[in-house]
């Protein structure tokens, strides 16, 4: 693989919060590689990184950072400090969705209303089978299998 950074990174093993949607959201990481200017992140399955983030590391200044590439758990960023800094300390534009990752969360969101259906489906025919009465506490929304 061809090195394509400015510094070397450090290898580390050190906890660290992603902070995202303007300092309301955060995400659990673990930065194995570290340098002035980026870091190579282990990210949670199927969290999906914002494009644009602060990196939160204990004992360590918050830096802004934005995604270089990103393979299966990790990510790799370059940090951005010289970003304008917005308030709740994002940088401007930080929780726009790239298209890729918009793409992909739509089909998340298609695939999990399908399985719901499915589940209520299924938890009708099981009221069905009791004889008994099921009640759901939740929205019933158009598309809804009624129960």
């Amino acid at each position: 693989m061809v090195e394509n950074r400015n510094m070397p990174r450090t290898r580390v093993l050190r906890n660290g919060r992603i902070v995202f949607n303007h300092g309301h959201s955060a995400v659990g990481c673990l930065v194995t590689e570290l340098s002035p200017s980026g870091a190579r992140l282990e990210v949670p399955m199927g969290f999906l990184c914002p494009e644009r983030f602060r990196l939160d590391l204990p004992g360590a200044a918050k830096r802004e950072a934005e995604v270089i590439w990103s393979a299966d758990r990790r990510v790799g960023v370059r940090f951005a400090d010289g970003l304008p800094r917005v308030a709740g300390g994002g940088a401007a534009g930080r929780d726009a969705v790239p298209h890729n990752a918009r793409a992909a969360l739509l089909r998340r969101i298609s695939a999990i209303e399908a399985e719901l259906a499915l589940l209520r489906g299924d938890l009708l025919g099981l009221r069905q089978g009791l004889g008994a009465e099921i009640v759901c506490d939740g929205p019933v929304q158009s598309g809804d299998v009624p129960l």
